[in-house]
Parts: structure tokens; sequence; C-alpha cells
């Protein structure tokens, strides 16, 4: 080697030292993630020749999951919460078989959803232990009256070679889950929760597990099951924040946030019911984390069933379901005596269009397939009641068009519970002055430009409202019956035992000593509605409406 050569590989081996080590390789981590799964352990949706649905449900999202879990390196699986209550296999074991079979699948953690808490704490507890406990709860902003030990603000997770803290934030603007625990930032929306969010994120970006007085969380996710609008603020706004993982709404979301550091924040929500799976992909690096795309991975008749079978995880989901399902109608006899022995796959009608719970809040209308369909069962059940009330979040789930099976209508109304037969809720009826039903109205209304699940669903009514109007009194018209309301009369109302429970703690009062929960169900009601009808359609007719036009849509 000449000295010329040498000199200058000399200096070429001198500056590299100089400058250390080059950058460091990106770390690829991907985020999976479902929410407001609501016990569907099975797929709902339009039905194949076996008359089992062929869109979402825990078993066919397993192999998604799995498949997803195998090619993906680095992979995080969070539940983002609403596991509890919406079908027939939550009432037969109060989410412990869900719970046991999303540890099958590698759960990583699961945020505390308001459903899980309209249950004392200890309901939940009971079983998640049940299940193995096997992965965290989450919920850094509510502590249950009961069993409080069992829910963390956050968790720090392995990753292969990285640290991940998620953090886990719950509504606290939820009715019935106020009854069973306490929350912090409900307070000066969305300020409040803000301010709360800020400070849980926090204190998980200064655990040190390993004691070395270096923060070990190389990534922060929020598990959230606050709803998209709050998911956005926090993306936007609460510093340290690498992606949002939410739910609560069940919408739709995969997008990039502009964040308080100045890169984009992936939010996701999954939808609901498994039809969808979340994915984030980050990349982890020493100078921070970057987000590489953020989209949703259909649950749908795309995807095989997998076959019941103890060799495989997506086989064993699939056979823990079938046994459950053997055992549901054993375990529920008296709601189906004959010729209702078979509430899977037994058709009892056929729904000639979809009966949906869609509300687009960019049109006027309100009134839901699925509301019109409750309601109206519910007054029809007693021959000359005036009228039935409902809110949408009491309707949650739609038919497809086609054949019509018990489970079908059940997870349209599987939402409440009945705590003697543990199962569904029951009817209630009462008599309501004119001026107390738009008390009432009036509230459900105000409560709803903030949650869509208080929009008001009636039978035997109409009602035209403007949510844009900042205080009460925003009805512009109530009928019933075809006669505006008088504020003196006293009207005949039936509506479902939830409902009628609730009246009290916003100060609505029946007629007193009219008031009275019946030994009677929703589902019965309902049941009894739709076959009677054979063929039918559900959507909405304008029974109620909203002059004030917002999104997005549900």
């Amino acid at each position: 080697m000449s000295h010329a050569t040498r000199r200058l590989a000399c200096a070429l081996l001198a500056t590299a030292l100089a400058a250390g080590p080059g950058p460091a390789e990106a770390t690829a981590l991907t985020i999976l993630s479902v929410n407001d799964t609501h016990s569907n352990l099975d797929a709902a949706g339009p039905k194949d020749a076996s008359l089992d649905g062929t869109v979402g449900g825990l078993v066919k999202a397993s192999a998604v999951i799995a498949r997803l879990r195998a090619e993906e390196p680095n992979t995080v699986f969070l539940h983002a919460g609403d596991l509890f209550m919406g079908d027939l296999y939550f009432n037969a074991t109060f989410g412990s078989v869900e719970l046991q079979l999303l540890g099958l699948l590698g759960l990583d953690a699961m945020a505390v959803g308001n459903h899980e808490l309209w249950f004392p704490g200890c309901v939940l507890a009971g079983s998640y232990l049940a299940a193995g406990g096997s992965f965290p709860l989450l919920a850094a902003n509510a502590t249950p009256f009961e069993c409080a030990g069992m829910v963390a603000p956050h968790a720090l997770l392995g990753v292969g070679d990285l640290k991940v803290a998620v953090v886990g934030l719950t509504t606290p603007f939820d009715l019935p889950s106020q009854a069973n625990a306490a929350f912090t930032g409900g307070d000066d929306p969305p300020l409040g929760m803000l301010a709360a969010a800020q400070a849980a994120v926090a204190a998980a970006r200064t655990v040190d597990e390993d004691g070395d007085g270096v923060p070990d969380a190389q990534a922060v996710i929020v598990l959230s099951h606050l709803g998209q609008l709050l998911d956005e603020a926090i993306a936007a706004n609460v510093i340290g924040v690498d992606a949002v993982v939410g739910g609560h709404d069940h919408y739709e979301l995969a997008e990039l946030v502009p964040g308080a550091s100045g890169r984009p924040v992936p939010v996701v929500h999954a939808g609901a019911y498994y039809r969808k799976v979340g994915r984030v992909r980050l990349d982890v690096e020493p100078t921070g984390v970057s987000a590489v795309s953020v989209d949703l991975v259909p649950v749908d008749r795309t995807v095989a069933r997998p076959a019941p079978s103890p060799t495989s995880v997506p086989g064993a989901v699939a056979l823990a379901v079938a046994q459950l399902q053997a055992a549901i109608p054993v375990i529920f006899a008296p709601f189906f005596p004959p010729p209702f022995e078979d509430p899977f796959h037994t058709p009892i009608a056929y729904a000639a269009g979809n009966v949906t719970n869609a509300i687009r809040f960019d049109k006027p209308k309100r009134d839901t397939g699925t509301g019109n369909l409750i309601t109206d069962a519910l007054r029809l059940r007693r021959p000359g009641t005036d009228l039935a009330f409902t809110v949408a979040g009491q309707t949650p789930q739609g038919i497809a068009e086609g054949p019509v099976v018990q489970e079908d209508l059940f997870r349209m109304v599987g939402v409440s519970f009945d705590p003697v037969t543990y199962f569904g809720t029951r009817i209630a009826i009462g008599r309501i002055r004119g001026d107390v039903l738009l008390t009432a109205l009036e509230l459900a209304i105000g409560i709803s430009t903030a949650d869509d699940d208080y929009v008001p669903q009636l039978s035997g009514a109409r009602l035209v409202y403007d949510s844009s109007l900042a205080a009460p009194p925003r009805i512009r018209s109530l009928e019933v019956g075809g006669v505006p309301v008088a504020p003196a009369a006293t009207y005949s109302i039936a509506m479902n035992a939830f409902v009628y429970q609730l009246l009290p703690s916003l100060g609505i009062e029946l007629v007193p000593g009219t008031g009275q929960v019946l030994d009677d169900f929703e589902f019965l009601a309902l049941r009894d509605h739709v076959v009677a009808l054979g063929t039918f359609e559900s959507s909405g007719e304008n029974r109620v409406r909203d002059l004030a036009a917002r999104g997005p849509n549900r």
C-alpha cells in the first residue's frame, strides 16, 4: 500500500471513529386491535347455506389474528374495551369464555370499557380470574368501587427487544358505569379528559422497572374506550403518545392525526363485533417513533371459518364456541321451548332487506330500523299502549337480509341484563305525564349530543328537535297517536327495564303507582312480533327528526 493510500485509509478510519456508530436501524412494531366485541363469538351478517353468519365473530377473527401475528414481527394484540354483553354467549358465561379465548390468542392488554363497569367490580374480576387472568386490565382514569386492584393504569410490555407502555383510558360519561366506579377526566370536557390522559401518559413514560435510572418505554400506546372525538383530541394534543387504539362508538377509523410532537399519530378503531381487526405499523428508533401505516383488516366471507380442532389456536377457538353454542339452549331452556329449541340455526322469519341501527348525522332522520322494530314490539306487546321508548344504544346490532334466527334478535337487544334469570332485560310499563315525557326526551337529546347511544327511538309517537341549540328547549314538536302531546295528560308507555331503572337517576318519575317491571322479556316480545310479521322490513321512517345535521355518521 502506498504512503498516500495509507494516509487516506487512516483519515477515513479516524473520521468514522469520531462520528461513532452509524444510525441504528428502526425496529418494526405492529399493533393489532379489536374493540366493542360484545361477546360476538360467532359470525353475524349474511348467512351461508348452514345459516352461519359470514362476517365478524371471534371464530373467524381468530384466523385473521393468528395469520397476522405470524406474518408481522414484534406484534402487540390489544382489546379497547366492551367485551361484556351483547350475545347469548355472554349471558351463559359472564364473558369468561371470551376472555379465556383471547388469552389463548395472545392478547397483551385490554382497556376496561363502560359495559365491563355496568356490573359491580367483582363481576369483571370473577370472569377475569376464571379465564386465567393472562393479560392486564387497564383504566388509568377509573377506579371500580369493588376489586379495584384488578385494574391497572398502565402496563409495560416486552415485545421482542422493545419495551412498550400501554395506557388504559375509559369513558367517564356513561351513566350506568358511574354507579360502580369513580372516574377522573369527566369534568370540563374535553379539557378534563385531555389533562387526565396527559397525566397517565407521563406516568407511563417515567416507569423504570430495571432501576437503571432510564425510563423503560420506547413507545407509548393509548388504549382508549373514549370514542372517536376524544381519541383524535388525545392524538393531537397529548405529548408522548405514539399511537391511539380506541373504541366505544363502534366506528371504523384508520387515520393519521398531526401529533403534539409534530409527528403523525395513528388512530385506529376496528368498528365492533370482530368485523375488522385494526392494524398499526410503527418504526421505533432511538430518536423517536414514526408511523408507517394504519389500516383495518376485514373479517368477512373471504375468511375461511376454522374447523373445530384442538390442533391449532383458531381450531381450538372454534371448538370452544361450538361446545358453548350446544350448551346455551340447555342453560336457557325456559326461553327456548318448542318450536324454538334451536336459537342458532332454525329460521323463524325472513328479513326482506337489511335492518340496521345506522344513523346518518348529516341527515335529519334519527330513528333506525332496529329502533323501530324493537319499539313496535314493545308497544304492541300490550294492546292499547300509547307509546314505547328506548335509546339507540339499546338497539345495537342489525339483521342482514335473509333468514332470521333467534340469535339475530337477541343481539338486537342483548346489551341489557336480568339479574334473576341472567337472560336479557325485562319489559317495564307505566303511565307518564306529557310534561314529564317532554323533559325525559329533552334529557336524552342533550346527552345524545355527546354520546349517540342516547338518540331517542319511539313507537306511537313522532318527535322533531334541534340538537344544535345550546340548551333546552330543543324539542320543536312531539305527537303521540298523531296528536300534539298535552302537558297535563297521561300516556301509557312501555320500555325495557334498563331504561326504566335509569329514569329516577335523571329525575324522571312516572305517575305514582303505575310503574312496574313485568315477568316478560324484551327478547320474547321481539321474537313474537317478528314471527307474527313473517317476512318483514324495518327502516327509518322519520319518526324522530333532528333539524340539525352534524357528523360523523353512526
